[in-house]
C-alpha cells in the first residue's frame, strides 16, 4: 500500500510541475516578448528568400523598417494586425485540384515572427521524433530514412511475415476545426497571442466569405468564423503548416506511448506503422478513429489499408516490398511513371506552341530524376531519358546557360 501511495504522490507531483511549467511558458510567450522589433527585421529578411523577384516583395524591402512599424505598433497596443485577403490560386497536382492561398509579404513577415519565436519552439517539444514535416533538419528525406529504418527493424524482429498499415486523412487542411486550433493554442500561449494567431488563420476564409454574391451565405460564414464554428486552414500559410503538425499529435502519442508501437512515422497527413499481426493493427486503427473523431478529423478509407509487408505498400510516392530473404525493394509507383511520360508529351506540345521554354522542361525533368533516385529505378530513368531525348533532341540548358545533353 505504501509503495502504491508513493507512486500516486509522485504522479501528482509530476502533473503539478508540468502545469506550473506550462503556466510559466504562457508568461514567456506574450505579444510583447514575441513581436519584438528586431524579430520583425530578421523575419523580413528571411521572408524575402526565394521570392525576391516579386514586385510586392521588392517594394516592401525598400523600406522594411517603416513597413513593419505599423504592425508592430498595433500589436504593442493590444490589437490584431491587419491582414491582406489573399487571392486563391487553383493548381492541379497529380490530377487533383488544390486551392492555394498565396500570402502577401506583409502577412508573411507577421507569420514568420509568430512561428519562429512562438509556435515552433513550443510545438517542437511536444511532437514525436518521427514527425518529420516542416521542421528544421527534417523533411521528406528524413521521413523516408526513418521509415526505412523502421522497416528494416520490423524485418529483423518479425521476419518476413509482418503487417504494415498506411493511413491518410481526408481533406486534412480543409477539415481542421478552428475550435480545436484555439484549444491547442490556449494550452501554451497567452490570450492576446492566441487571438493574433486565430486572426491569421481566419483571415483567408473571412476574405473569401466577403466576396460571396449571396449575402445571407456570406453573413452565415462570417458568423461561424466569429464563433469558431468554421473548419479549414489555408494551404500556403506558414502558420497552417505548423498547426497541421500539432493537430494529430494525440494520435501520434497514442501510437507511440499507449499502443507501444515504436515502428511508426508520419509526414503531415500520411502515416505508416508496422506490427506482427493484422489484428494488432486493426485494434490500433479503431482507437485512432475514436481519437480522430474527437479532434474533428477523418481518415481516408480508400487510402488507409493494412497489408502484408511482402505484398508491398506505398508511402510518399515510393512502393516498398520485403522479399522472402528480408531484402527491401524500392520501386517508383506505376502511376507516377505514367504521369511523367504524359507530362513530357504535354510539354512537347506546349513548347511547340511557344507557351514554355526548354529550360522549364529541363527543370521539371531534373526534379523527377532527383525523386527517382530514392528508389531502385535505373531502367526506369534510362527509358524516361530516352523519351526525353526523342521528344526534345537531348537539348537542355545547364546552369551556365550553355546547350548540352542529359547524360544517364
Amino acid at each position: 500500500m505504501r509503495k502504491k501511495l508513493r507512486a500516486r504522490k509522485k504522479i501528482e507531483r509530476d502533473i503539478y510541475r508540468k502545469r506550473q511549467k506550462t503556466l510559466a511558458e504562457k508568461e514567456t510567450y506574450t505579444p510583447d516578448k514575441v513581436f519584438k522589433y528586431e524579430h520583425f527585421i530578421k523575419s523580413a529578411a528571411k521572408s524575402e528568400h526565394g521570392v525576391s523577384w516579386k514586385a510586392s516583395v521588392q517594394l516592401y524591402m525598400i523600406y522594411p523598417i517603416s513597413r513593419t512599424y505599423g504592425d508592430h505598433k498595433r500589436i504593442k497596443a493590444g490589437k490584431v494586425p491587419k491582414c491582406y485577403s489573399g487571392r486563391e490560386v487553383a493548381i492541379v497536382e497529380r490530377g487533383k485540384t488544390r486551392i492555394i492561398t498565396p500570402i502577401h509579404i506583409k502577412d508573411r513577415v507577421v507569420q514568420k515572427v509568430l512561428c519562429t519565436y512562438a509556435l515552433l519552439p513550443v510545438f517542437t517539444r511536444k511532437l514525436i521524433y518521427d514527425n518529420g514535416a516542416s521542421l528544421k533538419g527534417k523533411g521528406v528525406g528524413f521521413t523516408r530514412e526513418r521509415m526505412e529504418k523502421h522497416l528494416k527493424r520490423a524485418a529483423r524482429k518479425f521476419g518476413q511475415d509482418f503487417y504494415v498499415m498506411t493511413f491518410d486523412f481526408k481533406n486534412f487542411f480543409g477539415s481542421i476545426p478552428h475550435k480545436l486550433c484555439r484549444k491547442i493554442l490556449e494550452r501554451y500561449f497567452s490570450e492576446d497571442l492566441v487571438e493574433t494567431a486565430m486572426e491569421i488563420i481566419k483571415n483567408p476564409l473571412r476574405g473569401k466569405a466577403r466576396k460571396l454574391v449571396d449575402r445571407k451565405e456570406a453573413k452565415r460564414r462570417l458568423k461561424e468564423l466569429t464563433e469558431d464554428r468554421a473548419c479549414g486552414i489555408c494551404l500556403g500559410s506558414e502558420e497552417s503548416q505548423d498547426m497541421a503538425l500539432i493537430v494529430p499529435n494525440d494520435i501520434d502519442h497514442y501510437i507511440k506511448d499507449v499502443a507501444r508501437v515504436k515502428l511508426y512515422s508520419r509526414y503531415m497527413d500520411d502515416g505508416v506503422l508496422f506490427a506482427k499481426t493484422k489484428e494488432e493493427l486493426q485494434d490500433i486503427y479503431e482507437a485512432m478513429k475514436q481519437i480522430a473523431d474527437s479532434l474533428g478529423l477523418r481518415f481516408n478509407e480508400k487510402k488507409t489499408r493494412i497489408a502484408k509487408a511482402r505484398k508491398g505498400f506505398t508511402f510518399m510516392k515510393v512502393k516498398y516490398r520485403v522479399t522472402k530473404t528480408g531484402k527491401i525493394v524500392k520501386r517508383l509507383t506505376r502511376k507516377g511513371i505514367i504521369r511523367m511520360r504524359r507530362k513530357l508529351k504535354k510539354f512537347k506540345r506546349k513548347m511547340d506552341r511557344g507557351e514554355i521554354t526548354i529550360r522549364n522542361v529541363y527543370d521539371s525533368f531534373q526534379s523527377w530524376r532527383a525523386h527517382a533516385k530514392v528508389a531502385d529505378s535505373y531502367r526506369t530513368v534510362k527509358n524516361m531519358t530516352k523519351l526525353y531525348i526523342k521528344l526534345f533532341g537531348g537539348e537542355s540548358l545547364r546552369k551556365g546557360g550553355k546547350a548540352g545533353c542529359i547524360t544517364n
